[in-house]
Formats: C-alpha cells, sequence, structure tokens
C-alpha cells in the first residue's frame, strides 16, 4: 500500500508541473501575440494618421491651385472687359468726328480769292529791273577776280618734301635708291647751320600742285616709315 500511495503521489507531482509549464508557456505566448498585435496597431495607425496628413497637405495645394486659377480667370474678365470698353470709346470718338467732319463742312463759307492779287504782289518794281543785271554785273567781276588771283598764286607757288638730313654726304646719296624705287625722282641739298655745321638734306623734286606734294609725303610716311616736312619754296 504504501508503494502504490508513494507512486501515485509521485505521478500526480509530475502531473502538476507540466500543467504548471503548459500554463506558462501559454501565458508567455499570449504576451507575445499581445505585444505583436499592438505593434502592428501602432504601425497602422502611424501609416494611416502619416497618409491621412500627406492627403490633407496635398488637398490644401489642390484647394490653392483651384483659387489661384479662378482668381486668375476674373482677371482676365475684367482685363477683357476694360479693353472693350475702350475700344467702344474711341469707335465712338471716330464716328463722332466724321460725322461732324461731314454734318460742319456744307456750313464753312468759302471767301473767292481776288484773280489779279497774286500778280500784283510777285511782279518786281521798275526800278528793281534796272538795279537787279548791276548787281550781277559786279558779283560776276569779283568772282573772275577771285579765280585770277587764285590761278596766279597757284601757279606760282610750288612745294617739295624734305625728307632726311645727313651729316655725311655719302649716307645722303646712298639714302636716294630708296627714293627712286617709289617713283620720287630726288634731289641733295647741301646748307651751313650755325649750330649744326654742314648738313645733306635729301628732298623730292618740286611739286606745281600741293596734292601731289601731299600724295609724296604719304607715300614716303607708308613704305619707308618717315614722316616727312611739306615746305613751300620761295
Amino acid at each position: 500500500m504504501a508503494d502504490k500511495d508513494f507512486a501515485q503521489l509521485e505521478t500526480t507531482q509530475f502531473s502538476s508541473s507540466q500543467t504548471a509549464g503548459l500554463a506558462k508557456h501559454k501565458t508567455t505566448l499570449i504576451v507575445g501575440l499581445a505585444v505583436v498585435f499592438s505593434m502592428i496597431c501602432f504601425a497602422f495607425g502611424f501609416f494611416m494618421g502619416e497618409k491621412h496628413g500627406i492627403e490633407s497637405t496635398q488637398g490644401k495645394k489642390h484647394e490653392e491651385l483651384v483659387m489661384k486659377l479662378q482668381n486668375q480667370q476674373k482677371e482676365l474678365e475684367t482685363l477683357k472687359q476694360a479693353v472693350e470698353k475702350n475700344l467702344d470709346k474711341e469707335a465712338a470718338t471716330s464716328q463722332v468726328g466724321e460725322l461732324t467732319f461731314y454734318n460742319e463742312l456744307p456750313k464753312q463759307s468759302i471767301v473767292p480769292e481776288p484773280l489779279h492779287a497774286s500778280e500784283v504782289s510777285t511782279r518786281p518794281a521798275a526800278s528793281n529791273i534796272v538795279d537787279q543785271p548791276m548787281d550781277d554785273i559786279k558779283a560776276a567781276e569779283k568772282k573772275l577776280d577771285a579765280l585770277i588771283q587764285d590761278e596766279m598764286k597757284t601757279t606760282s607757288r610750288s612745294f617739295r618734301v624734305q625728307v632726311a638730313s645727313f651729316s655725311a654726304e655719302d649716307d645722303a646719296k646712298n639714302f636716294l635708291p630708296s627714293l627712286s624705287k617709289l617713283g620720287i625722282s630726288p634731289q641733295i641739298q647741301k646748307v651751313n647751320l650755325a649750330t649744326m655745321g654742314t648738313r645733306y638734306r635729301v628732298f623730292t623734286n618740286s611739286y606745281s600742285d600741293e596734292t601731289n606734294a601731299m600724295r609724296a609725303k604719304q607715300l614716303i610716311k607708308e613704305k619707308l616709315k618717315i614722316d616727312g616736312i611739306l615746305i613751300q619754296n620761295d
């Protein structure tokens, strides 16, 4: 009996401990499921809240765009009405002006101008007719005298260009071919200077026209890089 009772007691203790382990495992499982469910609920709530916030923000932006478009349409309508009013005013003004012109034109009086008025005003006096030929003759004589004087001055004047000046005659002679290559006839003039002694100046031949002398001077400047001096002969 004692062995049977002991065996029964041991079996009972083993069953109770197994039941307690299962209960503890169930509790842990329930707690874990509760935690997971809570996390899922939190994540779902956070996602829905964020989505709702984005949708509300997009909804506000959409409403603002709609309001802006409506305001722009109103402004365009206002401008269109203002332009139409201005066009109507301009058309009315032009029509009034045209009607006024055609209505007032027949009422205007025209004063006939005398037929001989222009002839009397433009007809020169007899004294002016007599004096005018004398004035023309005097003016022509003055112009002729001026032309004669200019012609005399032109024929009596001549020009040449001084190109260089050397202290040695050989240097001056060696320079002459440079001018001859340009088609300019050169010449050498010997002068005695108080401060510099004897100098050998190189000139171009004389030109009767100042324009030709200036052309020679410009040619020398372009080809030989020498700015000569234009001299009027005595």
